[in-house]
């Protein structure tokens, strides 16, 4: 080893391009300089500068750092103040630490610190200041090729600071890089790797990469102290295979005209790979207009969630590989079940996002639970066995298609289409729930509107066809039942605690056409038929409880309606062609205007 108090390399002196021969200390300064091209080179040694290192003068004086195990570890700061020489490919590789400041200024122009390959800046120091008097990506500018910042305090960037690799922190706890916006300061990567949270103040971030791209990461970042027409993060890339994502991003300053969170180019379009950011988890969590997509770029923020798709090999929903996506959905995950050589079979509790079930696919549930958070939407086939169930518990969600398991609403869902029920299956509306028709059909063979859940029927177009029976017990539907049409074929039965359970109004009708059923009400003066149609195919539909037709009743069709002790009071019109029967009971015609029409054949009275 070598050790020297003071080292001067002028290029009028000593021989012309020397070079280290062995580990070298320096103990106070190392300065290079005169006016004449020079070459000094590391040649794979490590030189320990205890002071500071500058290059000084009008020559074209060169740092050659190209030998993987070249260290140059300066404990001072460092500035390369050379004149016009050019430095490409003489820092292609190893490490340069600097435990003070990094300076390059060029009074006569040219690169005099342009770094690539593989060559490591590391910055050890408390607050360092990066100064790049000509910094930038064309051939006779600066820039640093890897920068890592080890030290504490402040990384403050007084010009533009370009990093063509990987700007990387390693301080505990928060990163701060501040810059000069009004001088514009500007730090440029192409990718950004940290040990903790990362602030940007007052500073333009661009990342930038060219030719063939790879994916960064930026996680964990907050940008402050820009203008609101500035533009906080810009983002140059030629796009990857799938989307680039951005974790937990925070923009401090809301931007007005002209401003922009995010500005993403896809600088590459013609190959056929479209950059894709995915903000994730970020604040704001929507960026309203303030992005910018350019080149075809697309920024999704937030992400729409990943689709897991079944693509079974055997029946087991909770085996990773099963699924697209190699892991099991959980409750927040869209789902996709597509016809696979083996069809999914569900046989423990489990929740997901939206739930589609393709056409030609199918999907069991087996004597337990399956909670959809979100849509739900079957073109296949889904079989509920014993007591498997699907739970709706997303809020203002859509439904639709064929589903043969029970059906437990817990939330707020509207049809997008028609919904057939099949089978034995149950469509219950329960605490919480609401069941908007928005225009569509729904047939099912039992209807239950328990707890507080409603049932909302204000389309004209909305057709609840239930074959067997149903029964409403839930909350008050005075004023969400007032078109569409209710079909029952079997029995209507009203069980609601003291509340219009059953209060049709408007235009809605109820119909009975089956083949017979019971009409009972456990509250008729609370809740009512608005206009009734009993027309059943065979059979008796009977008048279990007193009950009451605020508007119109026609009695149609074959079969009998029976009364027996009980009466139906109508407040409207009377329309009759067909049997009606009672003992002491029947219709009584209780309106301000009342028409009878048609022929009455009744034992008993009106």
């Amino acid at each position: 080893p070598y050790t020297y108090q003071n080292l001067t390399v002028q290029t009028e002196a000593g021989p012309a391009n020397p070079s280290f021969t062995g580990r070298t200390t320096i103990t106070g300064d190392l300065t290079l300089g005169g006016i004449q091209t020079q070459n000094l080179a590391l040649n794979g040694h490590t030189v320990v500068v205890g002071g500071n290192l500058s290059s000084v003068g009008l020559g074209n004086f060169r740092l050659v750092m190209t030998n993987p195990l070249d260290s140059l570890l300066v404990t001072g700061s460092v500035a390369f103040n050379a004149g016009a020489g050019a430095n490409p490919a003489n820092l292609t590789a190893g490490v340069l630490v600097v435990g003070g400041n990094f300076s390059q200024t060029s009074p006569y122009g040219g690169a005099n610190f342009q770094a690539t390959g593989t060559h490591t800046t590391v910055l050890t120091g408390a607050n360092p200041i990066i100064l790049f008097a000509t910094g930038g990506t064309a051939a006779n500018q600066n820039r640093f090729n890897d920068l890592t910042w080890t030290g504490s305090g402040t990384m403050t960037i007084d010009s533009v600071a370009i990093v063509t690799g990987t700007l990387a922190t390693t301080v505990g706890g928060t990163a701060t890089i501040h810059g000069a916006f009004a001088t514009g300061s500007t730090l440029q990567f192409g990718n950004h790797s940290a040990a903790g949270p990362t602030v940007f103040d007052n500073l333009l971030v661009r990342i930038s990469q060219t030719g063939v791209g790879t994916a960064f990461s930026l996680d964990n970042a907050t940008f402050q102290g820009l203008p609101t027409t500035a533009t906080q993060l810009t983002v140059l890339h030629p796009g990857v295979a799938t989307p680039i994502v951005l974790n937990n991003l925070v923009f401090s300053v809301t931007p007005t005209a002209g401003g922009f969170y995010i500005s993403a180019t896809d600088n590459n379009p013609s190959n056929g790979i479209p950059l894709t950011l995915n903000i994730a988890g970020a604040t704001p969590a929507s960026p309203g207009a303030f992005i910018q997509q350019l080149g075809g770029a697309v920024i999704a923020w937030p992400p729409a969630a990943p689709t897991f798709t079944w693509q079974g090999a055997t029946a087991s929903w909770t085996t990773g590989s099963n699924w697209s996506t190699g892991t099991v959905p959980g409750p927040a995950d869209k789902v996709v079940i597509a016809a696979a050589t083996v069809a999914p079979v569900l046989t423990a509790g489990n929740l997901v996002g939206d739930l589609t079930v393709n056409a030609g696919a199918t999907l069991t549930v087996s004597n337990a639970d399956l909670q959809v958070n979100g849509n739900l939407s079957s073109l296949g086939t889904i079989i509920g066995v014993g007591t498997g169930t699907l739970v709706l518990a997303g809020h203002n969600f859509t439904l639709g298609g064929t589903i043969g398991a029970p059906i437990r609403m817990a939330d707020t869902y509207a049809l997008a289409t028609g919904l057939t029920m099949t089978g034995a299956s149950t469509l219950r509306v329960t605490s919480g729930g609401i069941l908007t028709m928005a225009g569509h059909v729904v047939t099912t063979p039992r209807l239950v509107i328990d707890g507080n859940g409603q049932l909302v029927m204000t389309n004209p177009l909305d057709s609840m066809k239930v074959s067997q029976a149903a029964i409403f017990g839930g909350g008050d539907e005075s004023a969400s039942m007032t078109d569409g049409v209710l079909v029952i074929g079997d029995s209507l039965v009203e069980q609601g605690g003291g509340v219009q359970s059953f209060k049709p109004n408007g235009n809605h009708k109820t119909l009975f056409n089956g083949a017979g059923g019971v009409i009972s009400f456990a509250n008729p003066g609370l809740s009512n038929f608005r206009d009734l149609e009993v027309s059943p195919a065979s059979g008796t539909v009977t008048l279990a409880t007193n009950a009451i037709v605020s508007r119109d009743f026609r009695r149609a069709g074959g079969g009998t309606m029976a009364f027996g002790t009980q009466s139906l009071d109508v407040r409207g019109n009377l329309f009759s062609s067909a049997a009606m029967t009672g003992t002491t009971g029947g219709v009584v015609i209780n309106g301000a205007i009342g028409n009878l029409q048609g022929t009455f054949a009744v034992a008993g009275y009106y």
